[in-house]
């Protein structure tokens, strides 16, 4: 059975509703999602767990949710990547959810986005994909997210929480083609192509 590893955002913990939501939905792909809780306002060990959960558990997917977008963004690449609602600048977004936030934390994030966008290449965009709710109240990284994955993304109704229902058709498009691209990219380069499959 393939693995999952949902990462989730601020405030939040192995209970995840969203996490839950999404569990029950890769239960239809005979894929098993790993929730556990990680210190979000601790980068560099959440990203290190993270790694190791990818590495030691041959994790084949990776869903983020909200601040969880940005540690899919920035961990290894090889899993699929989905993002739902991402924050992917927390630099800029934690002053505004949490007030006072150290200034050394907001430089080791940014750090650690600037390594994320840098290392994004052919293969990381074509195992990616994300989901953005129209009613999102917290912040929308829609435009940055097509800047440096093309049209890999989508629409869906509800918030930043999305329900069930809005989630369940934009999971199905997302894995189904990503699924497809790199079957298309395993015919340009076989070697790769069996990596990601």
């Amino acid at each position: 059975m393939q693995k999952a590893l949902f990462i989730h955002g601020l405030n939040s913990d192995e209970n995840s509703s969203t996490g839950q939501i999404v569990k029950t939905l890769l239960e239809k792909y005979g894929i098993e999602l790993i929730v556990p809780s990680f210190d979000i306002l601790n980068p560099e060990k959440t990203l290190q767990e993270i790694n190791s959960l990818i590495r030691d558990l041959h994790i084949s997917t990776i869903v983020g949710h909200s601040m969880g977008g940005f540690y899919t963004l920035a961990s290894l690449n090889g899993p699929i990547k989905i993002y739902i609602n991402p924050c992917l600048l927390p630099a800029e977004i934690l002053p505004a959810l949490i007030g006072d936030v150290d200034q050394e934390l907001i430089k080791i994030f940014r750090r650690l986005t600037d390594e994320a966008f840098r290392n994004i290449d052919r293969e990381v965009r074509i195992t990616s994909y994300s989901i953005f709710a129209k009613e999102d109240t917290l912040f929308s990284f829609y435009d940055l997210f097509k800047k440096y994955f093309g049209n890999r993304c989508r629409y869906i109704n509800g918030s930043h929480k999305p329900s069930k229902e809005d989630l369940a058709q934009a999971l199905d498009f997302a894995l189904n083609l990503i699924k497809s691209d790199i079957k298309c990219f395993l015919k340009e380069d076989e070697v790769l192509g069996k990596l990601l499959l």
